[in-house]
């Protein structure tokens, strides 16, 4: 019993790299995207659910904050990777406000 294999050429074998391109894209992005969802479940969990007293300092850099979420402009239909920089910028920022909380 004699099985052929497919013949090696390099077309087939462009193919097979990009396969193997497409895979290790999808495994970076979903290990990027737990990481960032990560992040920015320790910020929310840090500001907390429930109303809590917090001092004018910490008011303080929650205005910060609202200013830094609120004055990016995110053209998410476009897959830009200006934008994932920019949410990483804001994820950055936002974790230097709450530092020494």
């Amino acid at each position: 019993m004699h099985i052929e294999k497919e013949e090696s050429t390099p077309q087939t074998i462009v193919l097979e790299e990009l396969a193997k391109l497409g895979l290790t894209l999808r495994e970076i992005t979903k290990m990027r995207l737990a990481k960032r969802e990560e992040e920015i479940s320790n910020l929310q969990a840090k500001i907390g659910g429930k109303r809590k007293k917090f001092s004018s300092a910490k008011m303080h850099d929650m205005r910060d904050m609202l200013t830094v979420l609120r004055k990016t402009d995110f053209k998410a239909e476009k897959g830009r990777r200006r934008d994932l920089r920019k949410i990483d910028d804001i994820i950055g920022d936002l974790k230097i406000l709450t530092e020494t909380w």
